[in-house]
Parts: C-alpha cells; structure tokens; sequence
C-alpha cells in the first residue's frame, strides 16, 4: 500500500509542476510524438490510388509514447515512471509496478523517416510507379525543440502496364512448356506491372517445368527481360528460359528405385530390419509395424514415372496425414550405374511416433440449486491400434454431486449420479459398404466410427440411460 501511494504522489507531483518528459534526452535526442500527415501529389491525376493509399499506411505507422489506437494520449505516465522512478530489484512489487507501468521513449531516430520514403520508392516501383518521389519532414515543436511529428510526401507518377509479352522461340520441350504455360493468363498486356505477381506466375512456370520430369529446373532459370523504353509508361516483356544452362537442368528424369525405411523410436542399431518388395518398391521395417497397403497407398509415384514435384508434395501430405510419424524425410538421390538415363532414386525415411496417449482431468461444480460434488474425465488413444494407422480412442466421465443444508419437505432425494463411456474408432480410407476399396487421389481421406453411453441417475427423480452413434467420412481432393 506505501509503494502504491507513492507512486500516485510521484505522478500527481509530475503533473502539478508541469515535468517536461525531454529533459533526460540527449542534444541530438528528439521524441517522436505521431505520424502529422501523409500527402499524394497526384498531379497526373491517376485513378484507384487505393493499393497506394494502404501501402502508405502499412509503411508510415510506428508507435508513439503512450497511444491508444495509434494516437498519442495525455498524461504520458509511461514516460513518466520511466524518466523519475528509479527501478528497484530488491523490492519485487515496486520492480513489478516499473516494469508494467514504464516505457522508454520513442524517438525520432527509431522511427527513421528517411528509410521510411526510401521504402514507399520501393514499394511502390514494385506495383509499376517506376519514377515515384517520396520524401519526409520533420515538424518540430516550437515550444520544444525535443519533440517533432513526421510528414510524408509522395509524389505519385503513372504506372507502367504491360504493352507486349513474347516468348522465346520454341527449341525444346522446356520452351515448349513455357509457351503453353497458364503464366499467360497470369500476366496479360494492358496489366499494371506488379513485382509480386510476376514472381509468383514464375514459379508456377517452373513447378509446371518440374512436374514434367525436370528435376533441377529452378524459378531462377526463367528469364524475364523487360524493355521500358516506350515514352507511353509500357512494358514489353520477354519471357524464356536462360541460355547458359547445364544438361543436368535440361534433362528429364523418371523415378528409379522407391525404398521406404520406416522404424520406430525405440530401435536400436541391434534391431535386424527386414527388406520386402512390393511392385517395385522396397520396404525396410523391423517386423510389421504399419500394414504395407497403408504404405504404398500414400505413394503418389512408381517406378518409371517422370519426376513430378507435385506427386513429391501429394505423398509428403498423405504421409503426414496418416497421423503416425514423428518425422516424414524424402529425398532424391541420382542412380549413376548409367548417367544416361538419367534415373533418380527415392529414399523415404520414417519414423513412428508414440502410439499411446493418456489423459486427464477433474473439477469441482456447484449449482445455484445448493449441488455440489466433483466430475472426472479420462481417455485414452491408440494411434496405429491394429498397425493400419488406425486410431481408437476410449474415453470414461464421471461424477457424483450431493446438496449441502437442510433439507425441505418437498424435496425427495439429496444426491444424484452419472457416468458415461465413450468410444472412437477413424480408419486412414474411406470405407463404403458393399463396395471394395480402391486406391483414391484424395489427399486426405478418414472415416471415423464413434459411440456414447450414458447413465444418468437423480434420485428419487428420474433415471436416464442414453446410447448414442455415428459415423463420418472425410475426404480433401488434392488441389
């Protein structure tokens, strides 16, 4: 209560005697106190300014001393404990109150204005403003020196918009692929010229590349030239792949040998693993830890298929859904027995995480009905229960509650009961009676069985007994 009372007595002192929150600054220390303004000269008259107008936002805010909703606010008690009240470790609830209450002060030298316009020029090129000025200025208090408010200018010229895209002449199956490619649809002539679009089209150029058997082919060897000589702010882009690049880039590759080594945790190196093939693919496993259909069901590539990075990305996802890994690693690795067929091998490294989990929990409840008494929850979770990545769950609550004081006449029983059971059981494959499963492009796919019981007793009122089902199937088509 002292420490308390003397620091409200250290504020109201501060605020009595007009305390300046500048005085502890150095001579070249100035405190920023918020953003004055930020203007667009759009002497060109440039329609749908608004992407401008946010990114302006986004780039000129900083925090000030103080602020609510990003507006300085008066009295700056932060400040204020920062500059006067000396922090004391000894004393941990005077300590606590510093450290929650101060805040040291932002300056201008934090906020650094000219970086801030250096970064609107930026940004702004990258939308197609080429020629973009920005600048900042710093408005000084005139009744203190100490503290100033910072104002952008822009001054916004037109943007650039593509006028014509060509494409390299077709020489090869990587030019033929860049040709057709949807990067068309993405960059069109007459589109304002946007960095981060083009960006993205191109690597969606490349992963086409890499899905038709190019295994090294990377976004970087795609060449965009982009010709701004037109006095009419056009762009004419030239798209093709590099010329300098190496036969290992331009070679298509087909998958050779598929080994998938899955162990457990607890293996150790004295653990023999057995090696079982299955149409062409190789499975290392110490004993039957995961069913092999489960396996070679979440493998979207064989033997002799073109390198695909999508079917990479569809067996990383369907492994990682089966939900009984700790880790999922696949890699590639170059067959050299004959480097002209040009054969990469798939490694697939896996190892099981813990099967069994167990859980716990208790409360106390209370009714405005005068009850009371506790509740328990507990279950427990199989994640590879018959080694199919199936997952069963079992689940147990409970409680008993009684009624605390006297008794009424009318009342006819002072304690009740309930327990319940429940079960779970979700299977990695979608399961349809009558019908043999077959092997689905569906990335995820899950069908889940569960079941309740319920028991609920108050007495010399009523009994209850539930029991309650269902089942769900779920599936996500690969994109």
């Amino acid at each position: 209560m002292k420490t308390v009372l003397w620091v409200f007595m250290v504020i109201l002192l501060m605020a009595l005697s007009g305390c300046s929150n500048t005085r502890f600054l150095t001579k070249e220390e100035i405190l920023y106190t918020g953003l004055k303004k930020t203007e667009i000269i759009n002497s060109h008259k440039i329609p749908k300014i608004g992407p401008v107008k946010n990114q302006l936002s986004s780039i000129t805010s900083h925090k000030v001393n103080n602020s609510l909703f990003g507006i300085r606010v008066l009295p700056p008690v932060g400040l204020w404990v920062h500059n006067y009240w000396k922090q004391d470790e000894s004393k941990k609830i005077k300590s606590w109150l510093y450290k929650t209450l101060s805040s040291s002060p932002v300056l201008i030298s934090d906020v650094n204005p000219e970086l801030r316009a250096k970064k609107i020029e930026n940004e702004l090129f990258d939308l197609g403003y080429f020629h973009t000025k920005a600048w900042s200025v710093i408005d000084t208090n005139s009744r203190n020196p100490h503290k100033a408010r910072v104002s952008y200018f822009v001054d916004l010229e037109p943007p650039y918009h593509y006028k014509e895209i060509t494409f390299d002449t077709v020489t090869d199956k990587i030019d033929t692929l860049i040709d057709n490619n949807n990067f068309k649809n993405q960059v069109k002539p007459g589109d304002q010229f946007n960095l981060n679009i083009l960006k993205s089209s191109r690597t969606d150029l490349a992963r086409t590349i890499q899905d038709s058997g190019y295994f090294y082919f990377m976004p970087e060897f795609i060449e965009l030239k982009a010709d701004t000589t037109d006095l009419e702010k056009n762009i004419n882009l030239s798209v093709g792949k590099r010329k300098d690049l190496p036969q290992t880039v331009l070679s298509l590759y087909k998958i050779n040998n598929i080994i998938i080594s899955n162990t457990q945790r607890s293996d150790s190196g004295a653990v023999k693993a057995d090696t079982v093939w299955y149409n062409g693919i190789a499975i290392v496993s110490s004993g039957n830890i995961l069913k092999t259909d489960v396996l070679l069901n979440a493998i979207f590539f064989k033997k002799g298929d073109k390198y695909s990075q999508a079917e990479y990305q569809n067996t990383m996802n369907r492994l990682n859904n089966l939900g009984v890994f700790k880790s999922v690693n696949i890699s590639y690795k170059q067959n050299l027995a004959d480097s002209t067929l040009n054969l990469l091998d798939v490694i697939i490294n896996l190892v099981m995480s813990d099967n069994i989990n167990l859980n716990f929990e208790a409360n106390i409840i209370t009714k405005s009905s005068g009850y009371f008494g506790p509740l328990f929850a507990t279950g427990i979770s199989h994640g590879n229960t018959f080694n199919g990545a199936e997952r069963l769950k079992l689940g147990f609550t409970g409680g008993f509650e009684w009624q605390w004081g006297t008794k009424t006449v009318s009342q006819l029983g002072t304690y009740s009961y309930e327990f319940g059971v429940s079960t779970g059981l979700a299977v990695p494959r979608i399961i349809i009676p009558f019908k043999q499963y077959t092997r689905s492009t569906m990335l995820m796919q899950r069908t889940s069985i569960n079941g309740d019981l319920n028991i609920l007793n108050r007495t010399a009122y009523y009994k209850m007994f539930s029991v309650k089902t269902n089942s769900k199937k779920r599936n996500k088509k690969q994109k």
